[in-house]
């Protein structure tokens, strides 16, 4: 699955748009506000489900650590990470706690690991191709004093994970961000369309995101959006380098539900007035738009 679907996990996202910076563009319309579509359907291996991807109980022991490149979060065989693999563990994770509950567990343990993606790949926690799974309980024994938390590369249409050859400790920092955003069709506050590589035509372009914190209950519709766009707009102004009325910052945000499972994170996009582009909008500055097709 992929971040945009992610947000909303089954519900609709809470979706706001803003103006370029913080001065200018007006309010957000009524459908930024209330439940715009989301750009992608969930894929088989969704990180975002509220219980823990399972396997079959095994009588091998089973140890892990950061680094230890995996075929699958279903049967966790270790593979040389030069060799093609779709898992990447990112921590191990002490954590004993609400081992008598198992949805709260789930959730923390979902939580946890998302905070732990952006630390290993060196990104962003949410807006990027690069995002968090986890070991299931039934193929991990330690699975009730510890979290093991995992990183994969969906590929550019969310159409499931990619196997990659090396390892991704530090690929953002390496490669840089925009190597791993992804695009939509059409406005992401509204109808995004489909899910598409930054160098097709698009309107709508991911810039990063962050986890939002502490874990614990939803805070509300109004509240979070409000918080989310505040921060996107900071970062967006900082992006596109200028003040614009031709591009808007949005942001895509958890609703309730996918909170409750621990999924509590917000990706923030900038999206041209319906002009397709073919490169990223980042230091636009002044530019007209015409310059990135």
């Amino acid at each position: 699955m992929l971040t945009l679907s992610a947000c909303g996990g089954g519900d609709a996202p809470t979706i706001g748009t803003g103006p370029g910076t913080s001065g200018n563009g007006g309010s957000p319309t009524s459908a930024t506000s209330t439940a715009p579509s989301s750009p992608a359907s969930p894929t088989a291996s969704s990180p975002t489900s509220s219980s823990p991807t399972s396997s079959s109980p095994t009588s091998e022991p089973r140890t892990f650590a950061a680094g230890d490149c995996l075929e699958s979060s279903r049967d966790p065989k270790k593979v040389d990470c030069s060799q093609p693999h779709k898992l990447e563990v990112t921590a191990v994770v002490p954590n004993s706690e609400h081992t008598g509950d198992l949805v709260k567990r789930a959730a923390l343990r979902n939580y946890t690991c998302q905070g732990e993606a952006p630390k290993y790949t060196g990104g962003p926690a949410f807006g990027t191709i690069l995002i968090s799974d986890q070991v299931g309980t039934s193929a991990d024994p330690k699975s009730g004093e510890q979290f093991v938390c995992l990183v994969a590369k969906t590929t550019a249409d969310d159409s499931g994970y990619e196997s990659v050859q090396g390892s991704l400790k530090g690929i953002v920092t390496k490669e840089g961000l925009a190597k791993y955003a992804f695009c939509t069709t059409d406005k992401a506050s509204g109808d995004p369309g489909k899910i598409v590589p930054c160098t097709q035509p698009h309107v709508s372009e991911s810039f990063g995101g962050f986890q939002n914190t502490p874990f614990g209950p939803y805070p509300g519709e109004d509240k979070m959006k409000k918080t989310a766009l505040d921060k996107c707009r900071q970062m967006g102004k900082d992006f596109l380098g200028s003040t614009r009325g031709d591009i808007v910052i949005s942001q895509n945000s958890s609703g309730p539900n996918p909170w409750a499972k621990g999924t509590q994170l917000t990706a923030c996009f900038v999206q041209t007035d319906g002009t397709k582009v073919t490169k990223t909008m980042k230091g636009i500055g002044n530019k007209p738009l015409s310059s990135l097709k």
